[in-house]
């Protein structure tokens, strides 16, 4: 058995297409309940999702103590949301909301 300490990378095993389908699912909620989400927001909840559903790519026989999304899904991720800024479905909200939970280096987006 290893044990993997620190933050250590898992990617995520969903198709594009899956993971177009989450994100589309979660901006439909926010729109209904908040109107506006963060980027670190999404991300965490697609990873948590992942997580709860066993779809992190992990090795055999070993325990994560703080699994963390890749660099290439944050991409992913990223680059479905710029779809939705060029199809006028989101846009980014500039302007800071002292309601809002805030990370360093944070971005906001707000849902037409």
């Amino acid at each position: 058995m290893t044990v993997q300490y620190g933050e250590f990378p898992l990617p995520m095993s969903y198709e594009d297409s899956e993971l177009d389908g989450m994100i589309e699912e979660y901006i439909s909620e926010k729109k209904r309940t908040e109107g506006s989400f963060s980027y670190k927001d999404i991300c965490i909840y697609l990873f948590r999702t992942a997580f709860n559903a066993g779809r992190l790519k992990k090795e055999e026989d070993t325990i994560y103590n703080n699994p963390i999304m890749t660099d290439y899904d944050a991409e992913r991720v990223s680059k479905f949301l710029w779809y939705r800024i060029w199809d006028k479905k989101i846009f980014i909200n500039f302007n800071e909301d002292q309601y809002a939970a805030h990370y360093p280096n944070d971005v906001r987006f707000g849902i037409i």
